[in-house]
């Protein structure tokens, strides 16, 4: 592994993110004053003045005092490769001309036969992997899971990801993009950056090439239609099937829109609130239940758009429900509810120690590599010295 000093890795983690992709060939339009979403990942959001770039649906990674993190989640390379890039990277004089090119550039419209630069395709078809998948591993009911494939809001793509079709809101039989949920599960050791420490997810998670800014899988259930419209937000397709699941049950009959953001997006949920708007009825509002995950970033989430819908004027009734789970989401709550257990939730622990132990066993190699230094027995006090900046260079090249 190449050894960095720590001034290079400070300016490594500060490179302006957004210049860098544009580099690279990425482009981003305008979506606000001062934000901008990539063409092909519409949960990823930079800000042109900080240069930081943020991918929500990836668990919020943000490339701010992190770019090489960041990088190396984003294009895959390995890190030491990805740290000299950042080092190489200049970044002054190319930021005006190719964010001109980048937001004049269309992006191209959707399409279930284009779902990757990789060849992804959709077969319009649940295969048995992907019904496995969401029935066993999700512990969605197969019945259900059967008549969303029926009725073409779920199928797989010719590598058995599944895949949630995002209907347009004010059309429903156009498709404007996908969410795209990896049915095997990853090797552990591709999973883990050995460079970083950080173990990545089990399974493949994603949103195809040119899905819409603000799109997101929507189930309507539309059981009492005296009832008021209802919007329910999740993070989410599964998250969202899982909640509809648990409301059925506890519930009573309802007239309701479940709405994946696939991840936390304000302007999603706002072009689903608008959209809804018409359909409400003269004496009532439309209710809007914000039915994040329960932890620090849904919290966070539920305040920041509160304070945005009433700067707005927005005319609704806001409801919270959060699963009953501290820092966790509608699925576990149907997994505990199934199975009385979360499995799911010792196989992450199991796996972060597995990362532990490994990264350990890798730092105890090295030490006793240097302890074989004939330096160490020949000259007096270099033993120490030699400890000392063998402990410095694995905290920084981590």
């Amino acid at each position: 592994m190449a050894k960095f000093t720590l001034r290079q890795l400070k300016k490594a983690r500060h490179t302006n993110m957004y210049e860098f992709m544009l580099a690279q060939g990425e482009s981003f339009q305008k979506m606000g004053q001062r934000e901008y979403a990539h063409t092909e990942h519409d949960s990823m959001r930079a800000n042109p003045k900080t240069g930081v770039v943020t991918w929500y649906a990836h668990n919020q990674l943000s490339s701010f005092d992190n770019a090489i993190d960041f990088a190396v989640e984003y294009f895959q390379k390995p890190y030491e490769e990805t740290v000299n890039q950042l080092l190489s990277f200049k970044g002054t004089g190319i930021s005006k001309s190719i964010q001109q090119k980048s937001v004049h550039e269309k992006k191209p419209p959707f399409s279930l036969k284009a779902l990757s630069k990789g060849g992804n395709f959709d077969t319009n078809t649940l295969s048995d992997k992907g019904r496995s998948f969401l029935v066993n591993e999700r512990f969605l009911d197969p019945k259900y899971v059967d008549n969303l494939a029926k009725a073409g809001l779920i199928s797989s793509d010719n590598k058995e990801n599944v895949l949630f079709k995002w209907t347009d809101p004010n059309n429903v039989a156009n498709i404007v993009g996908a969410d795209v949920q990896g049915t095997y599960r990853q090797p552990f050791e591709k999973r883990l950056n050995q460079a970083t420490g950080k173990l990545g997810r089990p399974y493949y998670k994603g949103i195809a090439a040119n899905s819409s800014s603000t799109g997101g899988f929507r189930v309507p259930i539309f059981q009492d239609l005296t009832k008021p419209l209802r919007l329910y937000v999740t993070e989410s397709p599964i998250e969202a099937l899982s909640l509809i699941e648990h409301n059925l049950k506890t519930n009573d009959p309802e007239k309701a829109i479940y709405f994946s953001q696939s991840g936390l997006k304000y302007d999603a949920m706002k072009e689903q609130i608008e959209s809804l708007t018409p359909f409400v009825k003269d004496n009532e509002q439309l209710e809007v239940v914000f039915a994040v995950n329960n932890d620090e970033h849904g919290r966070e989430y539920v305040k920041d758009s509160l304070k945005k819908m009433k700067a707005e004027d927005f005319e609704m009734h806001p409801f919270l429900q959060m699963p009953n789970i501290n820092n966790g989401d509608w699925n576990e709550v149907l997994e505990l509810e199934k199975t009385g257990q979360l499995k799911s939730r010792l196989t992450k622990q199991k796996d972060l120690k597995q990362a532990q132990a490994l990264l350990q066993n890798e730092k105890v190699v090295v030490e006793d590599k240097k302890s074989l230094n004939p330096l160490n027995r020949l000259i007096p006090g270099a033993n120490n010295s030699v400890k000392k900046e063998t402990s410095q260079q694995l905290e920084v090249t981590r």
